[in-house]
């Protein structure tokens, strides 16, 4: 007489369980993206007829010479020189301008648009909080800080304003986030030159963005110090 078969093993609910979470994070990630750059474009229509002083002036001044001419204005250099701004911004919204058709246009029209390029990477820089907070603590702290960025006030309103800081700020995060793939990643030199491209052009992007370059010259460093190792060629493979 032969012993009746095992029943099968009952079915768990664990795989359709995970196989769910990702799908509802990415789809809160991208609603709260979609969200900010919602609130950010209503701040912009709400302040129409913004006057650039100071940085945003010059800023606006030198993006215009550049979608002109293709180099910095030397009338707004005040007698200093013309890297006292640095380029990256002024580069970044030139190219906008050329591209938009208002490199000959009026203040008025080309602050328009500079706000519309603003309140973009207004937006990507939420993003980039989120993958920075989700690479150290996880899909649901990423969350939070995405939700906090997207309605803070002070990232809101300086999405409507004509200055470089919001362009440091995501080349910065992005520049972290490198880093921190590069730790986990077994691609680990392709991102530590990822993050080195990053930090370099931060470093373009607004004054402070040198003393970044400064504080993380110690780990370049030390990272060159590891692919000198005897399996750099190794290392270079697995990159």
């Amino acid at each position: 007489m032969t012993a009746p078969a095992a029943a099968p093993p009952s079915p768990t609910h664990t795989g359709p369980a995970r196989a769910r979470r990702p799908a509802w994070v990415w789809a809160a990630a991208v609603l709260i993206v979609v969200a900010a750059l919602a609130i950010r474009i209503a701040y912009v229509d709400a302040t129409p007829g913004m006057k650039l002083v100071d940085d945003g002036r010059d800023y606006d001044g030198h993006a215009a010479a550049v979608a002109q001419t293709g180099r910095f204005s030397d009338t707004l250099a005040y007698g200093r020189a013309t890297a006292f701004r640095p380029p990256a911004f002024p580069y970044l919204l030139g190219a906008v301008y050329k591209v938009s058709g208002v490199a000959y246009a009026n203040v008025d029209r080309r602050v328009v648009v500079a706000r519309r390029l603003q309140v973009v990477i207004g937006t990507v820089l939420v993003a980039m909080i989120g993958l920075l907070a989700a690479q150290i603590w996880g899909a649901g702290v990423a969350l939070v800080a995405m939700g906090l960025a997207a309605v803070y006030v002070p990232l809101v309103t300086m999405s409507g304003t004509v200055m470089a800081e919001p362009l440091f700020d995501v080349l910065m995060l992005g520049s972290l986030s490198a880093v921190i793939a590069h730790r986990r990643s077994a691609h680990r030199f392709r991102w530590a030159r990822l993050s080195g491209l990053l930090v370099g052009l931060a470093g373009l992007a607004a004054l402070l963005g040198g003393v970044v370059v400064i504080l993380r010259r110690r780990d370049y460093r030390e990272l060159r110090s590891q692919y000198r190792q005897p399996d750099l060629t190794d290392r270079r493979d697995q990159g």
